[in-house]
């Protein structure tokens, strides 16, 4: 069986590691907050995962709205999401 050495300057490297990810874990985790609360706030059903960080949003209150823009499927409101807002969404 090999060893691993974690000398000082390994153990550090692995703690700035540990500490980013958490960083990077709690961002995600408020951006994905304030995605489900503005999408709630206009009406729009969503179904938070149990894990992970999706969310399922259900337009379908929209629909008349987004009809009249000439967006009719998922795949094309994904589209002008994409041209729009340079986000991408699927």
């Amino acid at each position: 069986m090999q060893s691993i050495s974690l000398n000082n300057s390994n153990a550090g490297r692995m703690d700035q590691i540990n500490n980013d990810y958490w960083s990077i874990s709690l961002n995600i985790d408020g951006y994905v907050i304030l995605i489900y609360s503005k999408l709630r706030s206009v009406g729009v059903k969503v179904h938070p995962a149990a894990a992970g960080y999706y969310i399922f949003p259900d337009f379908s209150i929209l629909r008349d709205k987004l009809a009249a823009r000439g967006i009719t499927t998922g795949q094309h409101m994904c589209d002008v999401i994409l041209d729009e807002a340079n986000v991408s969404v699927s």
